[in-house]
């Protein structure tokens, strides 16, 4: 899939989610928001669920009727084990591009973590010049909601760099370790 679809079938799972009530578990399952299989999966399953044609469709039957939110949720809850594999090879397979191909991604993370800080400060530095200096209390704000907005999505992306680079990363592996210590001791009792 190429990326506009990606960003398209996730938001489209998130929207089908929220709509039937799994936002929180969403996002417990999918640490935030499903990879890309694991996100036209739920896509599907809610379009077939309901009888739909088209995800936009599902997610407006979803949205007016409790009966077809509770079968969606229902069917979603039954696939779980298989989204959570799904997700889980989704993240697989994007660690082992990155092990390939890590060039531009290391220039980016790169960028993230050298300006993304600077300009967290000059936010805040903006936002209480903004309170002082704006009489227009409605324009202050305006404008503080999306300069917190802005602040919350550039610590989002230094988060997710340190998570990729220091914890995520290397929690799974030694998660992926554990289960097959622990498969191997199973098969041995």
């Amino acid at each position: 899939m190429d990326p506009i679809t990606i960003t398209a079938v996730t938001s489209g799972a998130v929207a089908i989610a929220e709509a039937v009530g799994l936002a929180d578990w969403l996002k417990r399952k999918f640490h935030g928001r499903p990879g890309a299989e694991a996100a036209a999966t739920i896509v599907d399953i809610a379009t077939r669920a309901v009888g739909a044609s088209t995800p936009a469709e599902a997610l407006e039957r979803v949205s007016g009727s409790s009966e077809a939110a509770a079968r969606v949720r229902r069917q979603l809850q039954q696939w779980e084990q298989e989204l959570v594999r799904l997700d889980q090879q989704d993240r697989a397979d994007a660690r082992a591009l990155y092990g390939r191909q890590h060039g531009v991604a290391d220039r980016i993370a790169r960028q993230i973590m050298v300006w993304n800080l600077p300009a967290v400060v000059a936010l805040v530095a903006a936002n209480c010049a903004a309170v002082y200096y704006i009489a227009n209390p409605t324009v202050a704000v305006a404008l503080g909601n999306l300069i917190g907005a802005s602040i919350a999505h550039l610590w989002g992306e230094r988060l997710q760099v340190v998570s990729f680079f220091f914890g995520s990363s290397l929690g799974s592996k030694d998660k992926q370790g554990l289960l097959a210590v622990g498969a191997a001791r199973g098969r041995q009792a």
